[in-house]
């Protein structure tokens, strides 16, 4: 019997209907994989960015150009962090060396946690006994003496006494003198294993105690080595060390001299951010030491950090071309000692001069140090146009930031200039990171892109 045509479907329409529900059920089943693995695969990429934080913004801040300028020189200490990061091995050592906004270590102490959280803790680095020099030390460091010291830093170069990597020297001819050095070790875990100390240029014998170790560590020094230091590695983790000058003999120099010891810990995997800061000082101020030079050596600085201006600043007179000099001849010292060295500069911030108007020499002093990474390619950070130029140092004592002889900084605003920097390394290596895909290329080697 003749079906009804309304009724009828024939078999090949029924199949064809069949199939085209299926893809378009497949279709709708794929496409819900692949943004499952797409979002899931933004998340992980968002979490494995570095990340930063801003307590506050200010509105005299250019956060959008807050960034590293010049940035691809900095490509290979990014390669180093990425490898450090994605294998967990080795250790890198960072060397910000400037003048007493670095001294301090309000600026470097944010930096050194924001790269030692997310790279790993190898150690506090390079500390000093400001205390027995009659200077101002960062908030965790705190030494003391059985003797009162002769002292120098290397803004007083008229000053007949050494001074060494940390910019300072302390002497004594006290056959009974000795150092006691103590890291606070509440908040951030720096206690260290590893102690390399810089000591007098001479042939002497030491001892070493810490805090929580019985024996003593016996060494000696040695004339005219390479890189002025020695090295003691410890039996245990301690957070305090004192050093002694053994019994003298006819070839011993009489001076017991300190100029600073290095603090890490020998198996762990990290970043170590050292601090050379001093009060006062100028890019040709530190030139004039050879003894810091190598002695900074042995640090084996990946990233070096190079914070001046303020002091250069207050000669209103400076010359371009003589500034543009002494840092040539800064950065050439530190060629000789790392051939390979990778360097980043960066700006002062707005201040005052003789706390009456805001600094226009600073402005010189900032298109100088520009000037001279354009035209021999270094990287470089513009604090003083990104914190608003020659306005910008009323906006720093408008938001209360600064202290009251209108050139330093209060400890927010020196946090604020730490987390500036830190957010602009921070968006850089993002960048590169990104740009540069870590690969694992099997399980017995890795590499990088």
């Amino acid at each position: 019997m003749k079906k009804n045509n309304d009724h009828y479907t024939p078999n090949y329409k029924r199949s064809n209907f069949v199939f085209n529900n299926m893809k378009t059920h497949i279709l709708y089943f794929l496409i819900f994989i692949f943004q499952l693995i797409s979002n899931n695969s933004f998340a992980q990429e968002a979490s494995d960015n570095w990340e930063y934080n801003r307590n506050k913004k200010y509105m005299f801040i250019d956060y959008e150009n807050n960034k590293i300028n010049n940035v691809k020189i900095l490509a290979p200490f990014f390669k180093r962090l990425q490898k450090l990061k994605k294998t967990k091995k080795g250790q890198l050592n960072i060397v910000h060396i400037g003048d007493s906004h670095i001294q301090a270590d309000l600026i470097c102490k944010v930096v050194r946690q924001g790269f030692q959280d997310y790279f790993g803790n190898a150690g506090r680095g390079l500390v000093f006994s400001h205390q027995l020099a009659k200077s101002n030390a960062p908030s965790d460091v705190f030494s003391s003496s059985n003797v009162i010291w002769k002292h120098n830093r290397c803004a007083h170069p008229e000053v007949n006494t050494l001074h060494g990597i940390s910019g300072f020297g302390i002497h004594s001819s006290n056959e009974n003198a000795n150092i006691t050095l103590n890291i606070k070790n509440d908040l951030v875990d720096f206690k260290f294993d590893k102690i390399q100390l810089f000591l007098g240029d001479d042939n002497s014998s030491y001892s070493l105690r810490t805090s929580n170790d019985a024996r003593s560590y016996n060494f000696e020094t040695k004339v005219d080595i390479d890189t002025p230091s020695s090295t003691i590695f410890l039996d245990s983790l301690t957070t305090e060390f004192s050093i002694y000058k053994n019994k003298r003999n006819h070839q011993d120099s009489e001076l017991f001299s300190f100029y600073g010891a290095s603090l890490s810990k020998k198996d762990s995997s990290g970043v170590i951010y050292h601090n050379v800061g001093c009060n006062g000082a100028q890019f040709w101020q530190f030139s004039k030491s050879k003894l810091f030079f190598n002695q900074l050596k042995a640090l084996k600085g990946d990233l070096y950090i190079l914070s001046f201006g303020t002091n250069e600043a207050q000669n209103s007179k400076i010359v371009t071309d003589s500034l543009i000099n002494q840092i040539d001849i800064f950065v050439k010292n530190i060629k000789r000692i790392n051939p390979n060295a990778v360097i980043l500069f960066t700006m002062p911030p707005g201040s005052y001069f003789q706390a009456r108007e805001p600094n226009k020499t600073l402005k010189t002093v900032a298109n100088a140090i520009q000037f001279y990474c354009l035209n021999n390619s270094y990287s470089y950070w513009d604090l003083y146009s990104i914190t608003g130029g020659f306005q910008g140092a009323k906006m720093w004592n408008n938001n209360n930031l600064m202290a009251k002889d209108l050139v330093h900084f209060t400890k927010d605003g020196y946090n604020l200039q730490g987390n500036l920097l830190l957010e602009a390394l921070v968006k850089s290596y993002n960048i590169y990171d990104r740009e540069n895909p870590y690969i694992i290329i099997n399980k017995g080697s890795k590499g990088s892109k």
